[in-house]
């Protein structure tokens, strides 16, 4: 009977730890433009898709987005994950050229889906 009870505690103590491992990290949140973003942190894959897409940015911006990229940008290292994002999407839109990089930029990021600038969004964020 001790031995059923000690298996049967181990399951569900098991079974409790593990419920939490498959739950969506996903949420909803607005940004300052009352628009609202998927807040995804990066699964072990998505970092290592995230990872390739940043060696194209590493050259100027470092390998911890350490450098001020030509020696003029902000170091991207200090912005939260909804600023890379629309900093991305303002050079690939062609609204936004800080420095005069508006349209280097926009070479750089042009073909990134709406899916890898958030996963490259998160990535750069936790530098």
């Amino acid at each position: 009977m001790m031995k059923i009870f000690f298996n049967t505690s181990i399951a569900l103590v098991s079974l409790v730890i593990l419920s939490g491992c498959g739950s969506n990290n996903s949420e909803e949140t607005s940004n300052s433009n009352n628009t609202t973003t998927s807040q995804i942190n990066n699964t072990y894959t998505q970092n290592a898709e995230a990872a390739v897409l940043y060696e194209q940015c590493q050259p100027c911006h470092g390998q911890n987005a350490e450098r001020n990229a030509l020696g003029h940008s902000s170091i991207i290292a200090n912005f939260e994950k909804q600023d890379i994002i629309n900093a991305i999407n303002g050079y690939k839109n062609g609204t936004r050229d800080i420095h005069g990089f508006g349209s280097l930029m926009k070479g750089q990021v042009n073909e990134l889906s709406e899916y890898q600038i958030t996963i490259l969004s998160d990535y750069i964020a936790q530098f």
